[in-house]
């Protein structure tokens, strides 16, 4: 049976990181675990099983969700150069009949052509990268830094 049961205003602030899980076995026993509280307990194991002794060694495993990356790309190795380069030459940024006459006019002009002719040629594809996590232990951080030192390798 798993219960889970804080009580007291010193434990609320707690109940916001930790979540409790109290495991009461057919002997009465409790059993006691405590884990992050975005963290899942799988396959709890009470070794020995059945005896009555206040020394027990608890394993458990720990479901570990995912890690889901939303993202958006363009194929830009798809992209055939000839043809975005004709329409480059044949875009407003090479015309000579009309030029910005202020600064702004020429970023605006750049930037107009340069995305319409990216959303043509190469469109944006929204994909979900997933990975799995390697341990339960490694967070956020010390993925990045694991990564970094892969990247200086």
């Amino acid at each position: 049976m798993v219960g889970y049961q804080s009580t007291g205003v010193s434990f609320k602030l707690l109940d916001l990181l930790f979540r409790q899980l109290v495991f009461l076995s057919s002997t009465c026993e409790v059993n006691l675990v405590i884990t992050n509280s975005d963290q899942l307990v799988d396959e709890l194991q009470v070794d020995p099983p059945g005896v009555l002794s206040d020394h027990s060694l608890i394993s458990w495993h720990l479901h570990q969700p995912p890690i889901v990356q939303p993202r958006e790309v363009r194929s830009w190795s798809k992209v055939d150069r000839d043809e975005f380069r004709a329409a480059l030459l044949s875009s407003q940024l090479c015309s000579t009949d009309q030029r910005p006459s202020t600064m702004e006019g020429y970023f605006d002009l750049y930037h107009g052509v340069l995305q319409l002719l990216a959303d043509r040629f190469a469109p944006v594809q929204k994909i979900r990268k997933c990975h799995q996590r390697l341990a339960a232990w490694i967070d956020e951080e010390c993925r990045q830094q694991r990564c970094q030192s892969r990247h200086l390798e």
